[in-house]
This record gives structure tokens, C-alpha cells and sequence, in this order.
């Protein structure tokens, strides 16, 4: 829910909206005066300068993205609270072993730093002194100073990818303890071997989920909207590479950044459709044929979903499906993985 909630706050340009962050939160303002007073604080910072005082945007506009921030982050205190006062409790009355009490508590402290990870990310964002053109960065030129670095985006957005994958391989851990075993050696080679390749397929998914955040923080989906091409007739874009950027390519320039994108997922369907098939040829529990169908169908699912966001310029409605797309075909995974 967070994840996702994060998604929709970034696709509705409400990231910037809060300019004060404080570890126990704030309340919304009281009256109009009030709202009067956050909105004029905005109006320093390089989204209102950049971008937003174009575009006809008024006080009642800004209600709607500041409420959305102000959700995301009271929303991550709240499960912060509902899950520490219960571990608190639990650990207490000894109803926790020792190595369980340890990786939940690795959790909520990963869960804390995500808080702090978000700050940072939106601090790049609220950069006053930022605002000459001729030495910006690429992807504020992307963004029209209008968002956060995708760096830092894409480092807040793989924690929670993380911080997500060890919750919910910790519970099925404690509500699944069927581990795949085998009788004879040979089956049990096959299913070492399989295991392997699903933990590369799982690495894969993860990576491509953790490439839609520069993807986001570049604004990229918005170009090359004719997919299977990228600037028809071409596959690989002609400006995909500048000498200037160097590196940086990778991770600023939009063409290179949406072309990474697009290759990790075809990877992501290809160990997707791998993974089923060799289940499929193994004598395996239903559980397992049950786990990787439904990773077989959510990489189609999700594939469908992101050409879609491509071909539809990124609007909202489908958008955040994707982006939650990325997180039930990383569940599925885990779980194929888990049986």
C-alpha cells in the first residue's frame, strides 16, 4: 500500500508540495489564512518558479497535492506505530523467538530509515540555489526543475521494494513451512537448479521495478510513446547516447533510461516464461505449478500494462497500476521461490 501510495503521490506532482518535514508529522492547516501562508512558502521553491505559476495553478490546486504528500508520510508513520507497538507487546510476553524478534526489528529500523530516505529524496527537489539552466543537472533540464533526482527517487523507491520483499518472505516463512523436498537425487538436482534460476529471475524483477523509479525521475515514459519501436523504425533510439554524459547516460539521458527499462523487462518475461516451463516439466506439488502460473500471468499483466502507460502518455489510470504491477509480480516470485 505504501508503494503504491508513493507511486500516485509522483504521478499526481505532489512530492514538492511539502517543503518542512518533521520526524512526528504536522497538521494540515486550519483555515484559509493559513493555507494562504503554505502556499506562498511553495512559491520560493523551483516547482512554483519552474514550472507551476504557468499553468494556472492556484490555492485550491495546492490543497489537493499537499494533501497527498501529507497522506504518504502520515501513512508511513501510522504503519511505523501499527507495527512496533505489537512487537513491543509480543516480544515482551516471549511469544517471539530470539532470530524472528532480530529480523523484525531489522525491519522496523529499515522501515525508520525509509522515512529519513524520503527527506533526502525530497530535499533534491527544494534546492533554491538551483535554478541556473546553464549548470543544471540533465535530469532537472528532464524534469524542468520540477522533481526530485532520480538517484535519489530510485534509492527511496528500491528500499521499499526491499524493505517490502524480506516482510513478506518472513511471513511466509512463518505461514507456509512446506519447503519443496524431494525424494530421489536427481528430481532434487533439477530443483536446485530451478531454484537458482528463479532467484536470477526474482533479481531481474526486482531490477527492472527499481528502473521504473529513473524512468519516473526523468519524466521518460512521456517519450518514445510508439512502442515496440523507438522512433519508428528503429528498436534502440539514434540519440541514445551523448559523449557528454558519459556514464550518466544510464540513468539521465531519457532514450537510454526508457531502453533499459524496456530490455529488463523483456528479460524480467523471458526468466518469467523459462521459470514456468521448467516447472511445468518436473514432477512438482501443485502449490508450485499454482505459484509459477500465476508469475507467468502477471508478467503478462504487466507487460500489457506498461505498453499501455507508454502508448497512453502516462495517464494516472493506468500509471499506478503499473507501478503496482511491480510489486504483485515481485510477490509472485517470492512465492514461487518460497515453495
Amino acid at each position: 500500500g505504501m508503494v503504491v501510495l508513493g507511486g500516485v503521490t509522483r504521478l499526481t506532482g505532489s512530492g514538492l508540495s511539502m517543503v518542512k518535514w518533521r520526524p512526528t508529522g504536522i497538521l494540515p492547516p486550519g483555515n484559509q489564512a493559513a493555507w494562504e501562508k503554505e502556499f506562498e512558502e511553495f512559491k520560493e521553491y523551483p516547482e512554483w518558479i519552474m514550472k507551476r505559476q504557468y499553468e494556472n495553478f492556484g490555492v485550491e490546486d495546492f490543497k489537493f497535492i499537499w494533501f497527498m504528500e501529507w497522506s504518504h508520510r502520515m501513512a508511513g508513520r501510522c504503519v511505523g506505530f501499527a507495527f512496533a507497538v505489537p512487537l513491543t507487546y509480543f516480544v515482551a510476553r516471549g511469544y517471539v523467538d530470539r532470530a524472528l524478534a532480530a529480523r523484525l526489528g531489522l525491519l522496523f529500523c529499515m522501515g525508520g530509515t525509509q522515512g529519513l530516505v524520503g527527506w533526502w529524496m525530497v530535499k533534491s527537489g527544494l534546492q533554491k540555489d538551483a535554478l541556473n539552466v546553464e549548470e543544471a543537472e540533465t535530469w532537472q533540464m528532464n524534469t524542468q526543475f520540477s522533481a526530485v533526482s532520480p538517484y535519489r527517487l530510485t534509492t527511496h523507491l528500491s528500499s521499499a521494494l526491499a524493505i517490502y520483499s524480506l516482510l513478506l518472505w518472513t511471513a511466509l516463512g512463518l505461514l507456509d513451512k512446506r519447503r519443496l523436498a524431494t525424494a530421489s537425487t536427481s528430481a532434487s538436482k533439477n530443483v536446485a537448479n530451478l531454484q537458482r534460476f528463479v532467484k536470477v529471475a526474482l533479481a531481474t524483477a526486482g531490477l527492472t521495478a527499481a528502473s521504473g523509479g529513473f524512468v519516473s525521475g526523468n519524466h521518460a515514459g512521456l517519450a518514445y510513446n510508439d512502442w515496440p519501436f523507438m522512433g519508428y523504425p528503429n528498436f534502440i533510439p539514434n540519440d541514445w547516447w551523448e559523449e557528454k554524459l558519459g556514464w550518466r547516460n544510464m540513468f539521465e539521458n531519457i532514450p537510454t533510461v526508457q531502453l533499459n527499462h524496456r530490455a529488463l523487462a523483456y528479460s524480467t518475461a523471458t526468466a518469467a516464461a523459462v521459470s514456468l516451463l521448467w516447472v511445468r516439466s518436473l514432477p512438482l506439488p501443485a502449490r508450485v505449478r499454482t505459484a509459477a502460473h500465476l508469475v507467468g500471468a502477471m508478467v503478462c499483466v504487466q507487460i500489457t500494462l506498461g505498453v499501455s502507460t507508454l502508448w497512453l502518455h502516462v495517464p494516472i489510470e493506468v500509471a499506478a497500476p503499473h507501478q503496482f504491477g511491480s510489486v504483485v509480480l515481485l510477490t509472485t516470485f517470492l512465492w514461487l521461490l518460497h515453495t
